[in-house]
């Protein structure tokens, strides 16, 4: 198991409704059905209330998009340390208050962004590991974002390869541009959902 993300580019909201799978269609709060074999995707009001900044503007319910971009961010774990990692590279002072062995402790980065307000990174790092929607402009400031801090990437990258010496940091930027192009995808009308 690990992390799936999936960037939307140029949506549409159509309203609310639910998957009718006896006839196979997207029936609508208003009693129209629309095909489920074209684009859409539904958001969950679940998705958007633990992190209202990321997801601004979004409302619950079904999209149309115009194409769409599916990738694994790897497994939990791993994605929560490739997280650490674009957080050491953005600046933030890692948190050493957490007990020993805690998630937060293998993290500390990571969890040092609850403590602020705003910062590079900020939509994607205090966010869910696991399940969420990043909206329009959170996607248009995080690839803003990760544009800005390439250089920087790429510097991390050789000390993250330097550490280990098994080109974890290769893998950590590929990662890292994957994230930039998504979010330059999404930040066209669009939005990324974690499942």
């Amino acid at each position: 198991m690990g992390l799936d993300c999936t960037a939307y580019y140029n949506c549409k909201y159509i309203g609310k409704g639910s998957y009718d799978e006896d006839e196979d269609v997207w029936r609508m709060l208003n009693g129209s059905a629309l095909c489920r074999t074209l684009n859409y995707v539904e958001v969950y009001e679940h998705s958007l209330v633990d992190f209202p900044a990321s997801s601004k503007g979004m409302l619950a319910g079904l999209y149309s998009y115009e194409d769409e971009k599916l990738w694994c961010a790897g497994s939990y774990t791993g994605y929560n340390h490739c997280r650490d990692a674009l957080a050491k590279m953005a600046g933030y002072t890692p948190d050493t208050s957490f007990a020993e062995n805690s998630m937060a402790s293998r993290f500390p980065h990571t969890a040092s962004v609850r403590k602020v307000q705003s910062g590079p990174f900020h939509s994607l790092l205090y966010f869910s590991d696991c399940d969420g929607v990043i909206g329009t402009e959170a996607c248009g400031i995080l690839a803003n974002d990760f544009q800005t801090y390439d250089t920087k990437a790429c510097q991390m990258r050789d000390v993250l390869n330097n550490e280990d010496g098994i080109n974890n940091g290769d893998h950590w930027y590929d990662l890292y541009r994957m994230w930039r192009d998504s979010c330059e995808f999404a930040s066209h009308n669009g939005f990324i959902v974690f499942h």
